[in-house]
């Protein structure tokens, strides 16, 4: 049997001390650390693939979100082209909210697990990458719908229609699922103080009472309070 030995792994951009050792037979060329509870090596490759998984399943609905936003807009202002701006603000709108709301589950989940800020986790790298894959992708899906069965959803080029419509709807999920996990974080931070205080409330009063406060239950031995000893007195001293 080999004997374990001691090397040095990378945990995200910090290097720590971690003690190997070999996996069992049947698996060569696989080996793991642990380092407070972190796997190096196969759990790297782990981590990298949740975080991929991450941010393609947030591009993945938020360009349903759009495309369906896009495609319900084309038919509106087919059916009423006198109401066009109020849709496309609705439009617009629906994807902002959504793109808040679920920057903002991010947000409190990630400070639930995280109590620590220097620990939390990055979310401006994942709903990028969520954003800018949602631009592309449902720009080409729009121009095709619009080249194909919707007339005049998708009429400029394909290349101008990637860049600014891509760009447009990056910084449109982008900036709303950033403030929504902002405001997420802060809730529970704000949460997470607001209960050590009440905690630090409770163990300053049990402390006051620990250190002589008076106890109501405590039988009082007041001499002036007996009317027996009181008369006990009077006849020692006449």
């Amino acid at each position: 049997m080999r004997a374990p030995s001691t090397g040095s792994a990378a945990v995200g951009d910090e290097e720590s001390v971690v003690t190997w050792s070999t996996l069992p037979p049947g698996t060569p060329g696989l080996r793991r650390a642990q380092s407070g509870g972190v796997t190096v090596g196969l759990g790297h490759r782990r981590l990298g693939s949740v975080t991929m998984v991450a941010w393609l399943l947030r591009g993945l609905a938020m360009t349903a979100v759009h495309v369906v936003a896009r495609v319900l807009l084309a038919l509106a202002i087919v059916k009423w082209p006198l109401e066009g701006t109020y849709w496309k603000v609705a439009a617009i709108a629906a994807v902002v909210l959504i793109a808040f709301c679920w920057g903002g589950i991010d947000g409190i989940l990630d400070a639930r697990a995280h109590p620590d800020p220097d620990d939390y986790n990055d979310l401006l790298m994942r709903w990028l990458k969520a954003g800018l894959f949602a631009g592309v992708v449902s720009s080409v899906i729009c121009w095709v719908l619009g080249r194909t069965t919707l007339p005049g959803m998708g009429e400029g080029n394909l290349a101008v229609d990637i860049v600014a419509g891509g760009s447009f709807v990056a910084l449109l999920i982008l900036l709303p699922a950033m403030v929504g996990a902002a405001i997420g974080r802060w809730l529970v931070r704000r949460q997470y103080r607001n209960v050590g205080e009440h905690h630090h409330a409770q163990a300053g009063d049990n402390n006051a009472t620990d250190n002589g406060a008076p106890d109501d239950n405590a039988p009082h031995n007041n001499a002036g309070d007996d009317p027996e000893h009181a008369s006990r007195q009077q006849v020692a001293h006449g």
